[in-house]
């Protein structure tokens, strides 16, 4: 089994005290061998979370580009047990 690192959050928008954690994260789970997955909540309304998943997504991808051992899961969280079940799954 690969190990992994999880960051789960809400990420709307995705800002730099995410980015430096993904940042972290990557320098650390390098060192396992490890890779970061990154899981977004599918929340949205127009005040406190305005982009919708889909444009999480797309802009989280754009964020973590650089980071070769950090991959953005495409679905939404909605427990972390689901989120570690299906990040395991692919491991």
């Amino acid at each position: 089994m690969q190990n992994f690192t999880v960051f789960i959050g809400r990420f709307n928008p995705m800002h730099i005290g995410h980015l430096n954690t993904v940042k972290y994260l990557s320098s650390e789970s390098k060192k396992d061998k490890a890779i970061a997955y990154i899981g977004l909540t599918n929340t949205n309304d127009d005040t406190d979370n305005p982009l919708t998943f889909k444009e999480k997504i797309k802009y989280a991808m754009l964020a973590v580009k650089p980071f070769a051992n950090v991959k953005i899961v495409d679905t939404p969280v909605y427990a972390i047990y689901d989120f570690i079940r299906d990040v395991c799954f692919e491991c």
